[in-house]
């Protein structure tokens, strides 16, 4: 997928909150070009020093980090509309994380100099940098809560909430094309493959999971999962 002038506005005019022919809006479009892809391709290297600025136009990324014995470790899916590479702008430090295009993405990249220029001229753009920063800040919070508080099953019962929809009755579902490998839910619970496999079959007992077809259904969203 190529993006148009007008998609690159509408994007830029989105994440700032603004029309788009508000003069930043134009600005920021201006001053992007827009990069394709592919699935599995890296974007961003942990440790890195380049300070690039990306705004997300399609597709998925993900921030992953290595541990000392080489395996990933997953932090979060990005969506379209979303930043990527701020702090390193903001603070000229190297990048934090690696992160990965989970599927086909067309990213538009602004330089460092550009965006902190864009952004100090027009306060719609850097409030919503500042939203943004806090939403990822609220949404680290929370997990570092629930990783030091739940227990495993607590943790993957909250989890699939996040990747669910709601239906009818108080329950959601995890359609088919939403439901991770056992493996990708442990990285993302940070538990192991074996540990989340049973806290699966837990949820499933007590009948906190039930199978409809490939789809998962969560018949109870506000209670609270198995302890281990």
């Amino acid at each position: 997928m190529s993006a148009s002038q007008e998609q690159i506005k509408q994007a830029w005019a989105t994440f700032a909150g603004l029309q788009p022919d508000d003069p930043a809006t134009l600005e920021l479009a201006q001053a992007s070009h827009a990069r394709q892809l592919t699935k599995g391709a890296l974007l961003l290297k942990e440790a890195d020093s380049d300070t690039e600025v990306f705004l997300l136009l399609s597709g998925a990324l993900r921030t992953l980090r290595s541990t000392e014995q080489g395996q990933d470790v997953w932090f979060t899916d990005l969506q379209p509309g979303e930043l990527i590479g701020e702090i390193a702008a903001l603070i000229n430090q190297p990048r934090s994380s690696d992160v990965k295009a989970h599927l086909p993405s067309v990213v538009l990249a602004i330089s460092q100099r550009r965006f902190l220029e864009i952004a100090s001229r027009h306060g719609a753009v850097g409030l919503a940098v500042a939203r943004l920063l806090a939403r990822r800040l609220a949404r680290t919070s929370d997990k570092l809560a629930e990783l030091v508080a739940l227990s495993v099953p607590h943790r993957l019962h909250q989890e699939l909430i996040r990747l669910s929809a709601p239906i009818a009755d108080g329950q959601a579902i995890v359609t088919p094309n939403a439901i991770p490998s056992v493996t990708e839910l442990g990285r993302r619970i940070h538990a192991t493959r074996e540990a989340t496999s049973r806290a699966l079959r837990d949820l499933e007992l007590q009948g906190i999971i039930a199978r409809s077809g490939e789809a998962w259904i969560l018949a109870d969203l506000i209670g609270a999962a198995a302890e281990d």
